[in-house]
């Protein structure tokens, strides 16, 4: 099995704001939105293998009643993936799956589990995947220095780059899921 990275561009401070949202109509299309994504999280992660159902996971979300998990975050990062997708965009990965991500656990400015500053979301790391990388706009340049200097392949400097511009255009931060 070949691991890569999904490469989003994110307005970290708008995931963020739905968690408690009071806007209800919202609530219900983001929740209708993920309908067919949140079967699939529970053929995955099922209850009867003792995980929380998704929808109620994203409703719980929305609600702002999450509780800091005691077991495997793991669902909560992929419900956490939903709104990113719903709220930003998946960038090409051509060159970036399959890849290797050892170099990137050394960068400061790649931040793990990570959802901003005073981020109201309690959460943790899970036990094992996803790996979840935020890169926030403010750190793009030293980020893109990092990926330059320990990445030889000139196509995923270049694409990795091209994620980097995309997010500057739309004033966002860029979160990279590894699995």
């Amino acid at each position: 099995m070949s691991y890569g990275i999904q490469p989003y561009r994110v307005d970290l401070q708008k995931i963020r704001q739905q968690y408690g949202t009071t806007d209800a109509a919202l609530k219900e299309k983001i929740i209708a939105s993920c309908e067919s994504w949140l079967e699939d999280l529970d053929d995955d992660f099922s209850s009867d293998d003792g995980w929380i159902d998704s929808k109620t996971l994203l409703s719980d979300f929305l609600d702002g009643k999450w509780q800091k998990p005691d077991g495997n975050t793991a669902k909560h990062w992929y419900i956490i993936e939903l709104l990113i997708k719903g709220f930003g965009k998946l960038l090409s990965n051509r060159h970036w799956y399959p890849a290797g991500i050892s170099p990137m656990y050394d960068y400061s400015e790649f931040r793990m589990y990570y959802l901003g500053p005073n981020s109201p979301i309690p959460i943790s790391s899970p036990d094992d995947f996803p790996v979840v990388f935020t890169i926030e706009r403010t750190n793009f340049d030293q980020a893109l220095a990092n990926i330059q200097k320990d990445y030889p392949d000139s196509n995923q400097q270049a694409e990795f780059a091209s994620w980097i511009e995309a997010a500057r255009e739309h004033d966002q931060d860029l979160v990279l899921y590894y699995f």
